[in-house]
């Protein structure tokens, strides 16, 4: 069962969520799932640690994909703080990052 969500404004460790950065690395990684929070607008924040690197990183998923990565992947709504995931990410056409897929790590 998935955690409550905060919303970053109420969220209890929102100090340690700023040390995410927006700059994940482009292709594939594996990331665990650190938290959860709503943004301000229709998305939810969420922080994963590369599991190769350590460095922390955050990515969005949208209300309009279902909470999901923008091409494949589970809604992160329902994820669990723990859980592995197999990352795909990509820069758009404004060099922003983009969350393109995702997929849990069985043993996780």
């Amino acid at each position: 069962m998935a955690d409550e969500i905060k919303g970053l404004d109420y969220h209890p460790e929102v100090e340690t969520l700023k040390s995410y950065t927006d700059e994940p690395p482009e292709g594939l990684w594996e990331g665990r799932l650190d938290d959860r929070a709503w943004g301000r607008s229709t998305n939810l924040f969420c922080y994963f640690t590369n599991l190769e690197t350590g460095q922390k990183h955050r990515l969005s998923v949208f209300h309009r994909n279902g909470y999901k990565p923008y091409r494949d992947g589970p809604s992160f709504r329902a994820a669990g703080v723990g859980e592995v995931y197999r990352i795909e990410t990509a820069l758009s056409k404004n060099g922003l990052p983009k969350f393109m897929s995702a997929a849990k790590r069985e043993d996780s």
